[in-house]
């Protein structure tokens, strides 16, 4: 849930621990108007993920770390904890095929557990100004996430 953003560094501590490094793949939001996160990922090792750069990443035998619901498991609504958000078709599946490289699903214990939520994307975003805030920072995201 959320992107595993509390315990992702453990599960990567742990392939590091058996010999595994994964790129992580970087929505490309986090490029888009100055946003400083998609450099900041960079240098941890994250590329942006297209499915031209998730091939040529695959290609060369690297590993890929990847959320198949991709910033739609972000926006998640009260009601959707522990679900995954996935698009009918998944087209990872196809480049993992093309490439021969093994998927190894995984889960983890992210916000959705960690914390009580106490409101939800649609309260957040008929909040004044915040829902603003938060409609103007997606903007650039498929219009398929947009509030």
């Amino acid at each position: 849930g959320r992107m595993g953003l509390y315990d992702l560094p453990l599960l990567l501590l742990e392939l590091h621990g058996l010999g595994y490094a994964a790129r992580g793949l970087a929505h490309r939001s986090h490029y888009a108007n100055g946003n400083p996160l998609g450099p900041i990922f960079e240098r941890f090792g994250a590329v942006q993920v297209t499915p031209m750069s998730v091939f040529e990443l695959l290609s060369r035998g690297e590993n890929v770390l990847l959320f198949p619901g991709g910033a739609k498991e972000v926006l998640k609504r009260d009601g959707q904890q522990n679900t995954v958000i996935w698009k009918d078709e998944v087209d990872f599946v196809r480049l993992a095929a093309k490439t021969d490289a093994l998927i190894v699903p995984f889960a983890s214990v992210g916000a959705d557990d960690a914390f009580k939520w106490h409101t939800d994307t649609d309260e957040l975003l008929a909040l004044p100004f915040v829902g603003d805030a938060i409609r103007q920072s997606v903007k650039i995201v498929d219009s398929s996430l947009r509030p």
